[in-house]
C-alpha cells in the first residue's frame, strides 16, 4: 500500500512540474479516488502562457450552459475570452472546435478580441518597462517597448492611461464587461489596454459599426446579464447611428459606461440619449486636463431628466492614480425627483364592488397611500385618472400596444 501510494505521488508531482498535467490524467486521478465528476466542465485547467508566468482559466469562463452552442446565433457571435494559447491541450476536441468556429465566425464579422495573458519577457536592468508584483496588481503590463501603441504619445501619457485603465479594472473586480467601441485609432488604443490590464474580467469586445442590428439585438438577451457595459467612442455620429438603430426598449443594461475619447468632442448627446437613459446607473466619464498645468484628471458625469436647470450633474473630479470603487463610479441618479408630476397610467376599477358617488373623491386605495408617503420621501407629485381614453387595460393589436399600456408605452403617462 505505502508502495502504492509512492508510486501515485510521484506521478502527480512529475505531472505537476514538468507542465504535463492534462484533463485526461485528472479524470483518471478522480475516477480512482472515487472523486464525483459532475463538474468536470467547470473546472480550473493550468495553462502555461509564456515566459513563466502561470494563469487560471476555466474551459467555461462565462458559464454557458450546454443548450447555448446550440443556438446559432449565440454561437456565432458569443464568443468567451478569457484563455490562454494552450486552451487546446486543455479542453475536449468538441468543446475547442465549438469554441475555434464562433471565434473565426464572428472575428470575420465584428472583430472580437480576445483577453488572453500576455507573455512578459525577463529583462534584466531594463527599465524601459514596468512589471508589478502582488495579489491585488497587475502581473502583465506591458509598456513602452512591450506596446506598439506608445509610439504615438509620450511615455507619460500612456502611463496616466494604464492607470485609469487599471483604476476601472480594479473597480470593476468580479464583474463580467462588455465592451461597444466604434472602431476609431483611440478606442482600439484604450481595448487594447483594457486586454493587457485586464486578467480578471471576463470580456464581451464587439465593433457597432460592423455589428448589424439584428446580430445585436439576437444576443442581448443574453449578454444584458453581464453586470457592465462600456461604450467607448470617439466618433459620435458612428454612436448615434447605432442607438437609432435598435428598437425601443430593447438596450437596457443595468449598469453603462460612457467612455468618449475625443479631446473636442462633447458626449452629452449620447448621456441623454432616451434610448440609453433606460439603465438604471449611467455614467459618463471625460478626459480633461488642468489649465496651465497639464495634470491630466478625469470626471464623471451622471443626467438627471428631473432636473430641469442642470440636467448633467458632475459626480466628481479624480485624479488617475485615485482608488476609485464600483459605488463612486456607477452613484445613485434618483436620490430625490425636484418636484416632478409623473402622469400616471391608472385605471381605478374594483369591480363589482365599484359604486359611482355623486362627486368627485378622487383615487383612494392602499396602492395611492403608499404612492402618497413615497413621493413624500423623494420629492414628487403624481396625477391618478380613472380608466384610460379607450378603457382597455392592454393589449397587442395591429402591432401597436392599447389601453394602458400602450400609454406607458409611448411616453403619454
Amino acid at each position: 500500500y505505502e508502495m502504492k501510494l509512492s508510486v501515485l505521488c510521484g506521478l502527480i508531482l512529475w505531472a505537476r512540474y514538468s507542465q504535463c498535467l492534462s484533463i485526461d490524467f485528472w479524470d483518471m486521478f478522480r475516477s480512482y479516488l472515487g472523486v464525483d465528476q459532475s463538474d468536470v466542465k467547470e473546472r480550473k485547467c493550468i495553462e502555461n502562457t509564456g515566459a513563466g508566468i502561470n494563469s487560471l482559466g476555466t474551459a467555461r469562463e462565462m458559464h454557458l450552459e450546454e443548450s447555448a452552442f446550440d443556438n446559432p446565433v449565440i454561437s456565432d457571435t458569443i464568443w468567451k475570452t478569457s484563455y490562454g494559447p494552450s486552451l487546446k491541450e486543455n479542453i475536449h476536441a468538441k468543446e475547442y472546435a465549438e469554441l475555434k468556429k464562433a471565434e473565426d465566425h464572428f472575428r470575420e464579422k465584428s472583430r472580437l478580441f480576445r483577453s488572453s495573458p500576455v507573455p512578459v519577457h525577463d529583462r534584466k536592468n531594463d527599465t524601459s518597462y514596468k512589471r508589478t508584483n502582488g495579489n491585488s496588481t497587475r502581473n502583465h503590463i506591458r509598456m513602452k517597448r512591450e506596446t506598439g501603441i506608445t509610439k504615438k504619445h509620450n511615455s507619460q501619457n500612456m502611463t496616466n492611461m494604464v492607470v485609469l485603465i487599471t483604476t476601472l479594472t480594479e473597480a470593476l473586480a468580479s464583474k463580467h464587461i462588455v465592451i461597444l467601441h466604434d472602431n476609431q485609432p483611440k478606442t482600439e488604443e484604450i481595448i487594447t489596454l483594457f486586454q493587457n490590464v485586464n486578467d480578471r474580467n471576463t470580456m464581451v469586445i464587439l465593433d457597432i459599426t460592423s455589428l448589424t442590428t439584428m446580430d445585436f439585438e439576437g444576443i442581448n438577451d443574453y449578454i444584458k446579464s453581464l453586470s457592465v457595459h462600456i461604450l467607448v467612442f470617439e466618433d459620435l455620429s458612428a454612436v448615434m447611428k447605432f442607438i437609432q438603430s435598435l428598437s425601443p426598449h430593447r438596450y437596457a443594461p443595468v449598469h453603462l459606461l460612457i467612455f468618449c475619447m475625443s479631446d473636442n468632442l462633447s458626449a452629452k448627446p449620447i448621456l441623454a440619449h432616451p434610448e440609453l437613459n433606460r439603465s438604471p446607473f449611467v455614467t459618463l466619464l471625460e478626459i480633461m486636463y488642468i489649465k496651465d498645468k497639464g495634470i491630466p484628471k478625469y470626471s464623471l458625469k451622471m443626467y438627471n431628466n428631473f432636473q430641469e436647470n442642470q440636467s448633467v450633474v458632475t459626480v466628481g473630479t479624480f485624479d488617475f492614480d485615485y482608488d476609485l470603487s464600483f459605488q463612486e463610479l456607477f452613484p445613485e441618479r434618483f436620490i430625490q425627483f425636484h418636484g416632478h408630476l409623473f402622469h400616471l397610467a391608472s385605471w381605478d376599477d374594483d369591480f363589482p364592488y365599484m359604486l359611482e358617488p355623486k362627486e368627485d373623491l378622487g383615487v383612494r386605495g392602499m396602492c395611492v397611500s403608499m404612492l402618497t408617503e413615497i413621493a413624500q420621501r423623494l420629492n414628487f407629485s403624481f396625477q391618478a385618472y380613472h380608466l384610460p381614453p379607450d378603457s382597455q387595460w392592454g393589449s397587442f393589436v395591429d402591432g401597436e400596444w392599447r389601453g394602458m399600456i400602450g400609454e406607458v408605452v409611448r411616453g403619454e403617462k
